[in-house]
């Protein structure tokens, strides 16, 4: 399998399926949540860390989910499929990474490229001190 035809061929097949709108910078927020941000939205290519708290994690990209952005989940092992819905998570335009090991940050940066809304859940690495 060659990474690069795949990610490739997954860009075109989401293309096909969410046009493009560049003129809108703005991704929808839950109402609960607006008055946390700039502008009362989150901004595509920002990068936001929430700290202490998966479920208001998963809550920051509920919205532009239901609204039909692609969203992928990265190092969330124990995420259930009825969780990820209850909070609003279209599951079928959700990518769901659970065990990226090493490659957490590889896959971010590749994702970065075809989806909308990203979540990482950086483990801490064995060698790193606390």
């Amino acid at each position: 399998m060659h990474s690069s035809s795949t990610v490739r061929t997954l860009q075109q097949r989401i293309t096909q399926m969410q046009p493009l709108r560049l003129d809108d910078s703005a991704l929808p927020t839950a109402p609960g949540l607006r008055q946390l941000f700039p502008g009362g939205a989150l901004r595509k290519g920002a990068s936001y860390s929430v700290q202490g708290s998966k479920q208001l994690a998963l809550s920051m990209l509920a919205a532009s989910s239901a609204s039909g952005a692609w969203c992928g989940i990265i190092g969330y092992p124990t995420l259930g499929a009825e969780t990820a819905a209850a909070l609003g998570i279209a599951l079928e335009r959700c990518v769901l990474i659970p065990n990226p090991g090493a490659d957490a940050f590889g896959l971010c940066g590749a994702l970065s490229e075809i989806l909308t809304v990203l979540l990482l859940l950086p483990t801490s690495s064995p060698d790193r001190a606390m």
